[in-house]
């Protein structure tokens, strides 16, 4: 429960006899009292719930109309919308100013992992998480031959997450940045590596445009500068429970750092060897990816890899009509028939890499929360739909 209040004003305008018209709208949304869990020490208790946190809204809504080109023959309107609008935590409870939250789409895999956070002054929807920096190579070590074993040079970071169930720091696992410079990669080296809230979105189309018998009409929708949390693309880059788990096509063994000499089928351990098979030595293009292989049980990781650009454009819909002149209509007893298609959801212009960038899922257990938005995991993509009909008028 909380306490709304609302505050907006807008101005209208038209010009050239209203063939442009439209409106600019600012609004200041403020929600007080709003429950929230904080920690507290108690006997017996853990946590409480109070009403204690605040969120405002506020920014500004333009709308635009015209009608364009009137003829005989032609006729074209188009209208156009944007808003811009800046979320923001005012207060969380007295002597906190932020917390941590669970998305939950790996379920128990997560292992308690807080992937979110909620900062006083920050909007709601940041994503708490490491830093990628490629992978480990074998310049990193010193290999002892005698026993196979590297260790990690002066200066180069090594892994303790997890109790270092990712493993002791080796060639091609995921390599993280030491952000504090403690020489250690832990849950103090994480930060804030992505705002799911976009900048601005919006939407435009024409929708009258007519020629002659035809009439047609399309509609988009635009969101830039939101941030996508690509679950899939963590989960589906582990092979950790069998060697016969599916994984996306940009971790194929082209991509991917690997252990095995593929002529010979043997594990190669010797680090002149290794170089030369994945790290870009001589001929040999360096491979991209980590290996799958390298993390442990399940260990499921925020980091700004798997946190990508959610903007795109989307052609929302696509209508093409066509009315019988009424010569002919006059045959079927009707005064107008008009046939049209309309197509829904044509194309998606992004540059995310997951199905579709219009996501907000934490969805295996069938829960989502307000608190940690813009997570994509098993979300079913929007479909292309294609409709026929008719339109008649008696």
């Amino acid at each position: 429960m909380g306490d709304h209040h609302n505050s907006q004003f807008g101005i209208g305008l038209g010009l050239f006899n209203e063939k442009l018209n439209g409106t600019v709208e600012y609004y200041w949304d403020t929600a007080k009292d709003l429950l929230i869990t904080r920690s507290i020490v108690a006997p017996g208790y853990t946590s409480t719930v109070q009403n204690t946190a605040q969120t405002s809204n506020k920014g500004v809504e333009i709308t635009l109309n015209g009608s364009l080109v009137r003829r005989r023959n032609f006729q074209l309107d188009a209208n156009f919308n944007i808003g811009f609008n800046h979320n923001s935590v005012d207060k969380i409870a007295n002597g906190q100013s932020s917390l941590s939250f669970n998305s939950g789409w790996a379920g128990t895999d997560s292992k308690g992992q807080d992937d979110y956070r909620i900062i006083k002054g920050q909007p709601v929807g940041i994503v708490y998480g490491w830093v990628t920096d490629g992978y480990y190579k074998t310049t990193d070590f010193d290999y002892n031959a005698s026993t196979q074993t590297y260790t990690p040079k002066s200066g180069v970071p090594t892994c303790g997450l997890y109790g270092g169930s990712l493993g002791n720091a080796y060639p091609g696992i995921m390599k993280l940045k030491d952000l504090n410079k403690d020489g250690v990669v832990d849950s103090n080296d994480r930060q804030v590596i992505g705002k799911t809230n976009p900048k601005f979105t919006g939407g435009f189309g024409f929708d009258g445009i007519l020629f002659r018998d035809f009439d047609f009409s399309m509609m988009f929708s635009f969101v830039y500068g939101n941030k996508v949390y690509n679950a899939n693309k963590i989960a589906s880059s582990q092979d950790y429970r069998t060697t016969y788990t599916n994984l996306l096509s940009f971790m194929s063994l082209n991509n991917r750092y690997t252990y095995f000499d593929q002529s010979t089928g043997q594990r190669v351990y010797d680090p002149t060897l290794l170089a030369q098979m994945n790290e870009g030595t001589g001929t040999t293009k360096a491979k991209q990816y980590w290996s799958p292989w390298t993390f442990g049980n399940a260990v499921v990781m925020p980091t700004s890899w798997a946190i990508e650009d959610g903007s795109f454009l989307r052609m929302q819909t696509l209508t093409v009509g066509y009315t019988l002149p009424a010569t002919l209509t006059r045959r079927f007893g009707c005064s107008r028939l008009r046939f049209y298609c309309t197509a829904n959801n044509l194309f998606c212009l992004t540059g995310y890499s997951g199905y579709d960038p219009e996501v907000s899922t934490a969805v295996r257990n069938g829960s989502y929360s307000v608190l940690t938005p813009g997570v994509d995991y098993s979300s079913y993509p929007k479909s292309l739909s294609i409709t026929l009909g008719a339109n008649i008028t008696f």
